[in-house]
C-alpha cells in the first residue's frame, strides 16, 4: 500500500525543487544580457538578489533529498558500502555531465566554425558542485547523527569564513573580499585549474567556496531528518517555518560583518538562503495542506525531472549563442534573432527579455508535462 504521508513529502519537495529548477531557468536564459530587471540579475560581487536565491536553494533541496531518500534504505539496513558505491558513482556521472555541458557543443562559433579552445575549458560549475557536496553529505548523512550533522555545518561555515579573515596570502595580507581576484578562494582556484575558470582568474563555482556550499547541503539533511520525525505536515511546517527564520535573521545580522557573496559562498549568505530555503519548503508543505495538491502540481511538473531540464535548457541555451551568421559584416546569433523576430517589440526592453526567458520556462513545461503524467524521472 502507498504511505500517503510518504506521498506528501514527496509531492511538496518536488513543488519545492521544482520552484527552484524553474527560477534558474528564468534567471539564466534571458532573451538580452544588457536588459534584465535587477532582482532577476546576479549581484555583481556583494548582495544577494533574487536571483542568488536559486543554486543555494537547489543545493539545500538536495540536502533534505539525501535524508528523504536514504532514511528508507538505512531503516532497511543496506550495506554501507552498497550504499557508498551508489553515492559516488551517482557523484562522478553528475560531475561528468557537467563537464560534458561544459564542452557542448564543441563548436563556440558556427560562422567562423571556430572550436572551444579545450586548453581553456573550464572545470568548476553547477553540476561539478552539487556532485561534490552530494558525494560528501551523503556519506555523511550515513555516519553522523543529525545533531552532528548539523554541528559540523555550523563549523564548517566559521571555520571558512576564519580562512577568508586571517590566513595570510602569499605577497602579505589575508583575503580582499572586495576583490574577486585577491582573495583565498580565487588564490586555491588558480593553483587547482590555472586559466581553467570561469573569469580565467577567479570562478564562481570555485573549489574552496564548495566547503561553505557543503554546509548548505547539510543544513538540508538536517531539516530533512526533521520532517521525518513528524508525521504532521502542518506541525512539521511551522517547526521547519521558525528554524528557518531563525537561520535568516542570523545570516542577516552575521552580514553586518561579512557581507552576502554568492561568489565567494559567504557564511552570513550561506545561513541566510538556508533558512529562506527551508522556509519555502515549510510553505510548500502548508500550501498543500490547506489549498490541496492541484496547486503545487505544476511546480512538480519540474521538480520530478529537474536534472533534465537543467541539462537540456543548458544545450539550448549554448546552441542557440554558438549557432551564428554574419549579416551585413556583423555577426549574428540564432538567440538574438530568435529574441528579435518575436519578443523584440514590447517595451520596456526588460519586459521583452523576461518574456523570452518566461518562453523558455512554458516551453520546458509542455515537454515535461508528459513525462509527469507518466510517473517518469530520469536519474544517473
Amino acid at each position: 500500500m502507498r504511505n500517503p504521508t510518504a506521498s506528501h513529502r514527496r509531492l511538496a519537495l518536488d513543488a519545492f525543487r521544482g520552484l527552484t529548477i524553474a527560477g534558474m531557468i528564468l534567471v539564466n536564459n534571458p532573451g538580452d544580457w544588457g536588459a534584465v530587471f535587477g532582482p532577476l540579475r546576479h549581484a555583481a560581487w556583494h548582495g544577494c538578489t533574487l536571483a542568488d536565491l536559486v543554486f543555494p536553494s537547489f543545493l539545500f533541496v538536495v540536502g533534505v533529498s539525501i535524508s528523504v531518500a536514504l532514511r528508507r534504505r538505512v531503516e532497511r539496513r543496506d550495506p554501507w558500502g552498497a550504499l557508498t558505491w551508489r553515492i559516488l558513482r551517482r557523484g562522478v556521472l553528475l560531475f561528468a555531465l557537467g563537464l560534458w555541458l561544459a564542452v557542448f557543443p564543441g563548436v563556440e562559433d558556427f560562422a567562423d566554425w571556430k572550436w572551444k579552445d579545450f586548453g581553456r575549458l573550464r572545470i568548476p560549475g553547477v553540476l561539478q558542485r552539487i556532485a561534490l557536496c552530494y558525494s560528501v553529505a551523503a556519506p555523511l548523512y550515513l555516519g553522523l547523527s543529525g545533531r552532528l550533522r548539523l554541528v559540523l555545518a555550523v563549523a564548517l561555515l566559521l571555520g571558512y569564513q576564519a580562512l577568508l579573515g586571517w590566513y595570510p596570502l602569499a605577497g602579505g595580507g589575508v583575503s580582499d573580499l572586495s576583490d574577486p581576484q585577491r582573495n583565498l578562494v580565487a588564490v586555491v582556484d588558480r593553483a587547482v585549474f590555472g586559466v581553467r575558470l570561469w573569469r580565467g582568474t577567479w570562478d564562481p563555482e570555485g573549489l574552496l567556496s564548495t566547503v561553505p556550499a557543503l554546509g548548505t547541503t547539510l543544513l538540508g539533511t538536517w531539516v530533512g531528518d526533521l520532517w521525518l520525525r513528524d508525521a504532521r505536515p502542518e506541525a512539521v511546517a511551522r517547526r521547519m517555518f521558525g528554524w528557518g527564520i531563525v537561520w535568516a535573521l542570523g545570516g542577516y545580522v552575521w552580514s553586518v560583518w561579512m557581507p552576502f557573496n554568492k561568489p565567494l559562498w559567504t557564511g552570513s549568505y550561506a545561513l541566510w538562503t538556508a533558512g529562506l530555503s527551508a522556509s519555502g519548503l515549510a510553505a510548500c508543505i502548508w500550501c498543500e495542506q490547506r489549498r490541496g495538491a492541484a496547486v503545487l502540481r505544476p511546480f512538480a511538473v519540474y521538480g520530478q525531472n529537474a536534472l533534465l531540464v537543467f541539462v537540456l535548457s543548458g544545450m539550448l541555451g549554448r546552441l542557440l549563442t554558438a549557432v551564428r551568421w554574419r549579416d551585413g559584416g556583423q555577426v549574428t546569433t540564432l538567440k538574438s534573432a530568435v529574441f528579435r523576430n518575436t519578443f523584440g517589440w514590447i517595451q520596456p526592453p526588460e519586459l521583452a527579455s523576461l518574456a523570452f526567458a518566461a518562453a523558455f520556462v512554458v516551453g520546458f513545461f509542455a515537454l515535461l508535462l508528459p513525462l509527469y503524467r507518466r510517473g517518469w524521472r530520469w536519474r544517473v
